[in-house]
């Protein structure tokens, strides 16, 4: 990746490209209940106290989707707290999730499944794909994927970040900048279990 000044001047000058479609996250049913967090995905802010790939803890709010069902499906259940649960002996709950379908409507997404952009970036795929879990800790710098979601965020304009998903081959994710969604964006979402949807609209 680019040192940061350049990177920054890469990232202001980057074609973004609208997204017009559904995106899909996968959750255990009883993290998903009320009076549970992600009751209210949309407002949920747990990006503010716990890391992510491309989210720092506590530098802005943020939401991971998939593009697919099937992406969203693996990202859970490779995630941390389903190989937790699955230690722990929770079989029986371990398959029990809904799913949550996402109308969305962003204006400008940086997209690093375009070639051109990772050019323009300095980026290698391999930088996206490597593990970041830790790496603060033992050099006390962020992961590259941490850095570039901060500088993506601080920009100011661009709604969200497509990015190739480590646990499902061939599948991409979203990370969108909930604080940042431009008038004439929108989150709309329904849920498998039937409970009420939310919507969250851009105003900036």
């Amino acid at each position: 990746m680019l040192p940061v000044n350049d990177l920054r001047n890469a990232i202001r000058r980057a074609k973004l490209i609208p997204f017009e479609d559904y995106l899909y996250r996968k959750q255990f049913i009883e993290i998903a209940l009320p009076p549970n967090r992600f009751e209210k995905l949309l407002y949920d802010e747990s990006s503010l106290f716990q890391d992510g790939r491309y989210s720092p803890a506590g530098l802005f709010r943020s939401i991971y989707f998939g593009e697919s069902e099937k992406v969203a499906e693996r990202e859970l259940m490779n995630s941390s707290i389903a190989m937790i649960r699955s230690a722990a002996g929770l079989k029986e709950r371990y398959y029990s999730q809904i799913t949550i379908y996402v109308n969305t409507r962003l204006r400008s997404i940086l997209d690093l499944g375009n070639d051109n952009i990772m050019t323009k970036l300095g980026l290698e795929k391999s930088e996206l794909m490597s593990t970041w879990v830790g790496i603060k800790f033992v050099t006390g710098k962020l992961p590259t994927t941490q850095l570039l979601g901060s500088e993506v965020f601080k920009n100011g304009n661009i709604e969200a970040i497509r990015f190739p998903s480590t646990k499902s081959p061939g599948g991409y994710c979203m990370l969108v900048f909930t604080e940042r969604l431009k008038k004439g964006s929108w989150l709309k979402t329904s849920r498998s279990d039937g409970l009420p949807g939310e919507e969250i609209h851009g105003s900036l």
